[in-house]
């Protein structure tokens, strides 16, 4: 198996987006060469610079997900801290659940805890492997004490994007609480959060928003629906012991990632409508591309959706005789292409497509993808995948 010699690939975008916007770079050596202050924590010029910074960074973050009050997001560490607020803030002892099986483990694994400590019971509503949701399925999961339903904008493993406005519709028909978790979408899908009926929202900047990791935030509706996860100094009502009660300061206890923040800030301001739909439809198009050529090839299994159904430009998929973790080092050992493999913090969806436990070659096509890219990819995995059986791997 000859190695290919040539420039690096990288298809590894639904975990962060690369290359990064020189921008982003720019802004963050400005940041600290001439702020460095942390805004609220004085009057000085400098933490009125910061404050401003932030604030900016704030209203273009809402720009792209269509709030209209840039006070009701909070700025988080990343998505998982993000969703960590909302649920454990917005539940009580005796409170029911419902989400899926294309959950991240940031949503998973806070509801396995909260059920074990005896704080509330949740259930998943499994997908049909080609990805379609069932909606009676979600009614039928309703239960009085239901408070909360938390549902993955798109999956990380097949791409396939959920039906947000039907199941928020189920949600506030209900009474419960519909939180969102956009880690996949952010920055790549239009997103209005009063035409979705979402009460919170969960991003993180380091995906297609192109912002540095260490950054994030949580949109929420309703103030009172959450209990703050931390609490402390806020810059705000200092002489009072209680923690400020009023959004956004109401989750952003402590000193935040103002460096990363401003960096954010700056990448997302020049995110346009026009700008985003460009960098999906290009993506959208190297993705089919890519599975053309994947389903003419004996020996890979690709875990398809329904092709009526919306997703993002994510791939899962296997070579006979090898595992994904085995593929994907021999992308990157030998051609210079880097994938993810495994179970993608995704466990319950491997069950679903009966992957589960070594997961599947994740294929996550980016703004910085092209045509020759893909051929590339295809070449080495037709490499691979002849030479499977003779290696005697399995």
């Amino acid at each position: 198996m000859t190695a290919l010699r040539t420039r690096p690939i990288y298809f590894d975008n639904a975990s962060t987006s690369f290359p990064k916007p020189d921008l982003l770079w720019e802004t963050t050596r400005q940041y600290l060469n001439e702020v460095g202050a942390s805004p609220g924590r004085g009057s000085h010029s400098q933490a009125r610079q910061a404050k401003r910074i932030v604030d900016e960074a704030r209203a273009a973050l809402a720009q792209v997900v269509g709030v209209t009050d840039p006070s009701r997001i909070a700025f988080t560490l990343n998505a998982t801290h993000a969703l960590n607020i909302a649920i454990r803030g917005s539940l009580a002892p005796g409170d029911h659940v419902i989400t899926t099986d294309i959950e991240h483990n940031s949503v998973l694994r806070p509801l396995e805890e909260l059920r074990l400590a005896g704080k509330c019971t949740y259930t998943v509503v499994r997908t049909a492997p080609d990805g379609t949701f069932d909606l009676a399925a979600f009614r039928a999961a309703l239960r009085p004490e239901t408070k909360l339903m938390v549902v993955n904008h798109a999956s990380n493993v097949t791409g396939v994007v959920a039906p947000v406005a039907e199941l928020a519709a189920i949600a506030r028909a209900h009474g419960a609480l519909f939180l969102l978790d956009a880690s996949q979408t952010a920055g790549f899908l239009d997103i209005e959060v009063d035409e979705l009926g979402v009460d919170m929202l969960a991003l993180t900047g380091h995906k297609s928003l192109k912002g540095p990791p260490g950054t994030g935030a949580l949109f929420v509706r309703h103030p009172l629906d959450i209990r703050p996860l931390e609490v402390g100094g806020s810059g705000v009502n200092s002489q009072s012991l209680r923690h400020p009660a009023t959004m956004p300061d109401k989750l952003e206890a402590g000193t935040a990632n103002y460096l990363g923040i401003a960096g954010l800030g700056a990448v997302v301001a020049t995110l346009t409508p026009a700008g985003i739909a460009a960098d999906r439809a290009a993506a959208l198009t190297l993705m089919q591309a890519c599975l053309a050529s994947l389903r003419t090839m004996s020996g890979i299994t690709v875990y398809e959706v329904r092709p009526d159904l919306p997703r993002v430009p994510v791939i899962s998929l296997n070579i006979e005789g090898l595992y994904a973790s085995e593929v994907s080092a021999l992308l990157d050992e030998r051609f210079q292409i880097m994938t993810r493999a495994g179970l993608h913090c995704a466990p319950l969806i491997h069950q679903t497509l009966g992957t589960t436990p070594h997961g599947t070659l994740r294929i996550s096509v980016g703004s910085g993808s092209t045509a020759d890219d893909i051929d590339r990819l295809i070449e080495a995995l037709d490499s691979i995948r002849e030479q499977a059986v003779p290696m005697g791997v399995r």
